[in-house]
């Protein structure tokens, strides 16, 4: 891996640091990026001008609206021969100069962590495989291009954009497929993934970092993301349903449990005040009082869940999506008693994909609440569905048909609830929808009272 380079093989490049925002933590990242670019050239990349009041550095601003960022590059700071464009979550503790050295000898154009070619089958990528012969995708965090790479690519943006809003897919920009496989589709150009150049033990768009945890200093690597404590606090509320805050069993509350109640209120309220959640404001302004909020029903619901740490299966898991190792493991987070932030399983995608629990004995049941994921665009994915019960496992009967309408609620304060008519008997109750699909949610709780024997 890159440690040292002679400045003779070093060619002129170009590091950008790419922020929305801009705050002590994040001029600190940023005074890092420059020191380990000993050197490169350094600008601050803005996603808008009057956003981000930079005056330790320089800045480029891209306007909102216009051009996409790599572009701005181009016209503001040409004769690079190649521009690392960074994150402004992105935490460096590696040799840039070294990095950028190694990349211009091997004669690559594009370098990108967790780069890799997808499947012309997948419906996560459709937006790429419907425009790409050979499509690929990447985690843009860090992204190191020849100057020949970038002006390839800026050129596809410019020919393929105008159509693909027209026909309202994806933008270019709003992809992370589109770099590489426009890449990929020019001649002679090679490609190869960031982790040849630098270890990545802590670099992950699923789990974010907050900076100064122990271990995130390490020479010789990149992190990612790592942010300051208030873009921490801002990015948990906008990737967790706020009041999740105010339940001490939520993954978000754990999440959060080295800040205090002041350093959290106000962008806690700002969050809620947008969802014009009045409830949640006053539970928060109790907790500032100093009093204890207890909802007690809600509290006996949760103590009457006879699904609770049930034993779980389903039809599949995902190997990108699920995040344990088995099918009974992935089934079980949706009855563990913990309130994920998103979804807290994932079947693959599949026909007809479903998901299983068993009560231990067989119960009349009352009532069934399902938890949508939180994250708006997958939610659509469970709209109509069928809730299906047996009491031996092998012969099924139906318990509730939910037709096509609505989608399914993914908000705790909320969820969907249904009353099952007749208090049908079942141990085992299954939750299936139609077609191909993926299944994924973030709870499930049943109530019913257990028959003898």
């Amino acid at each position: 891996m890159a440690d040292t380079a002679p400045e003779s093989r070093l060619p002129a490049y170009l590091v950008a640091f790419r922020t929305p925002v801009w705050d002590a933590a994040v001029a600190r990242m940023a005074a890092r990026t420059e020191a380990y670019a000993k050197n490169g050239r350094f600008v601050i990349l803005a996603d808008d001008d009057d956003a981000v009041p930079v005056e330790a550095f320089p800045k480029v601003a891209q306007a909102r609206g216009g051009e996409h960022a790599l572009s701005v590059l181009l016209t503001f700071v040409p004769a690079h021969d190649y521009y690392v464009a960074c994150a402004h979550a992105v935490q460096v503790n590696a040799n840039l100069d070294g990095v950028v050295a190694e990349i211009a000898a091997r004669e690559l154009d594009l370098v990108a962590p967790e780069l890799r070619r997808v499947d012309q089958g997948s419906p996560w990528h459709s937006a790429i495989t419907r425009q790409f012969p050979d499509p690929w995708t990447m985690l843009p965090a860090v992204t190191i291009m020849s100057r020949r790479a970038l002006e390839l690519v800026c050129a596809d943006w410019r020919a393929r954009d105008a159509q693909l809003r027209a026909e309202g897919g994806l933008a270019w920009t709003g992809h992370d497929g589109f770099v590489p496989s426009a890449v990929a589709s020019g001649a002679g150009m090679r490609m190869a993934d960031l982790a040849e150049f630098v270890r990545l033990p802590r670099f992950s768009a699923d789990a974010t970092l907050l900076a100064g945890e122990p271990g995130l200093d390490e020479a010789g690597t990149i992190a990612y993301p790592v942010l300051g404590p208030d873009q921490f606090i801002i990015h948990c509320f906008r990737h967790h349903p706020p009041a999740d805050f105010m339940n001490p069993e939520s993954s978000l509350r754990r999440l959060m449990a080295g800040f205090s109640l002041e350093d959290v209120a106000p962008h806690l309220r700002r969050s809620l005040e947008r969802e014009d959640n009045r409830a949640g404001i006053a539970r928060l302004q109790a907790l500032q009082r100093g009093e204890t909020w207890v909802d007690e029903a809600e509290a006996r619901r949760a103590e009457t869940d006879i699904a609770r740490g049930k034993p779980c299966t389903q039809s599949s898991r995902d190997p990108n999506w699920s995040a344990r190792a088995t099918v009974e493991a992935d089934a079980g987070q949706v009855v563990s008693g913990e309130l994920a932030p998103d979804c807290a399983h994932h079947t693959g995608y599949e026909a007809d994909p479903w998901w299983q629990v068993d009560l231990g004995q067989a119960h009349a049941l009352r009532e069934v609440e399902i938890l949508n994921r939180t994250q708006p665009d997958a939610q659509e994915r469970l709209n109509a569905y069928l809730l299906l019960g047996s009491v031996d496992g092998a012969s099924w009967s139906v318990l509730y048909f939910r037709p096509y309408g609505r989608r399914v609620s993914g908000n705790a304060e909320r969820p969907e609830r249904t009353e099952l008519a007749g208090r049908p008997v079942a141990r085992f109750v299954r939750l299936q929808v139609a077609g191909y699909s993926y299944l994924h949610m973030r709870r499930v709780r049943i109530w019913g009272d257990p028959l003898p024997g």
